[in-house]
């Protein structure tokens, strides 16, 4: 069968859609956006975050079959925000510690990967627009480098805007340019 423009469920930036439907299209489209984003600043990528959860989360509670998607951090993640959550709640200023709670949401983050990318063209296209968006990255914080003089004590700071942050973000994309 041809995928063409008269074909449901297709479009021709996407492809095969995970799902019919406006609201499936902007998940999707949120979801590349947060890949995009994930290799700059953490401004870009905390609303990405919010975006995808709002569409996708709804799409989720329209399901007839609710089964999350299970990941090999899945339980790792629960005993991580209980940790948390005990950590403030016996904390010395519990209100304070309370509002860092978010922290133990990033482990979530797999799973709604795992089913944004859970065909094999959904996630080919997510690592193409990881790949492409950190190569712009890399180059924008080589350039940063050379123009800053290339020397000590320069350092390539990225769009992330610290060294260690961005060179931790590199070497997590040549990891998967080397098993992709």
């Amino acid at each position: 069968m041809m995928h063409g423009s008269t074909q449901p469920g297709w479009s021709p930036v996407l492809g095969p859609s995970l799902g019919s439907g406006l609201l499936h299209r902007v998940a999707t489209y949120c979801f590349l956006l947060l890949i995009v984003a994930l290799p700059w600043s953490i401004a870009p990528m905390s609303v990405t975050v919010a975006l995808v959860a709002a569409s996708t989360v709804p799409i989720w509670l329209m399901t007839r079959d609710r089964a999350l998607v299970s990941t090999p951090i899945t339980w790792g993640g629960v005993a991580w925000i209980g940790a948390l959550g005990l950590s403030a709640a016996f904390a010395i200023d519990p209100t304070a510690s309370a509002a860092r709670l978010t922290k133990g949401l990033f482990p979530a983050l797999v799973p709604l990967a795992a089913w944004h990318a859970r065909t094999l063209e959904s996630g080919k296209r997510a690592l193409v627009a990881l790949l492409a968006s950190s190569a712009v990255a890399w180059l924008v914080g080589l350039g940063g480098y050379l123009l800053a003089g290339a020397t000590y004590p320069a350092r390539a700071r990225g769009p992330s805007g610290h060294y260690m942050t961005f060179a931790g973000q590199l070497e997590l994309i040549a990891i998967l340019q080397r098993r992709g």
